[in-house]
């Protein structure tokens, strides 16, 4: 017995997915997943005295990073289906060498989520974009340190060249510490990692470190931060 999971627009819809299904050679349709799923884990093997250890670094930990962490977006701490700034950039590191087109992806997805005052949206939900707007500065930091993996990982210098909108906030533009928002689009544009300085650290990275930026990689102490942080 085999059970099928899917979901529509409509009622009609619906039941096209069902006839469609209903016609399929199920076993090859299995077959054609599991070496999906060979080609992404088979990328790099690594080899210990542990068939445990084995186990977990050549299939179970990049299965999950990409289809709980990038895919589903959810987990202990992260149940919504939202992308957060930090945790998925951290996520898609793992990806450089097995999924290199999804970590590129990835990195300007995020790089796209950045205000022009320099801060980012914290986490975000597709496809609307609504979510909380905070200066947590490890989140900028994270961008730059996953673009520089990704270059040294994949050596595809070209990511350096696309160009993605930065955001400004509708309403009012007051800014409030941990806000929900909608960001809209701004016709300026910067370079993904932004305009980067010869020794290959962008120039944004100097807002994260010495800017009015708070927090910690534990978020819930944030406020505290901000309290107390000096101009």
């Amino acid at each position: 017995m085999r059970f099928l999971i899917g979901d529509a627009e409509s009622t009609n819809a619906a039941s096209d997915l069902v006839q469609r299904a209903r016609g399929l050679d199920l076993d090859a349709v299995m077959g054609e997943i599991r070496q999906r799923w060979t080609d992404v884990t088979a990328t790099l093997q690594v080899e210990t005295p542990d068939s445990a250890t084995n186990l977990l670094l050549n299939h179970w930990l990049l299965y999950q990073v990409l289809s709980c962490r990038m895919w589903a977006r959810t987990a202990y701490y992260q149940a919504s289906g939202a992308y957060g700034f930090r945790d998925q950039l951290q996520d898609v590191m793992a990806l450089c060498i097995a999924c290199p087109g999804i970590a590129r992806e990835h990195l300007l997805r995020a790089a796209s989520r950045q205000f022009i005052e320099g801060d980012v949206q914290h986490w975000w939900l597709p496809p609307g974009g609504k979510g909380l707007r905070s200066r947590m500065t490890d989140d900028r930091l994270w961008l730059p340190y996953s673009v520089l993996h990704y270059l040294e990982v994949t050596g595809e210098v070209e990511v350096l060249e696309a160009s993605v909108p930065f955001h400004r906030e509708s309403g009012d533009g007051r800014r409030r510490l941990g806000r929900s928002v909608v960001p809209a689009r701004l016709l300026r544009r910067w370079d993904a990692v932004g305009q980067c300085q010869p020794e290959g650290v962008p120039h944004r990275l100097d807002r994260a470190i010495l800017g009015r930026h708070v927090g910690r990689w534990r978020s819930g102490p944030g406020p505290f931060g901000h309290a107390c942080h000096r101009p």
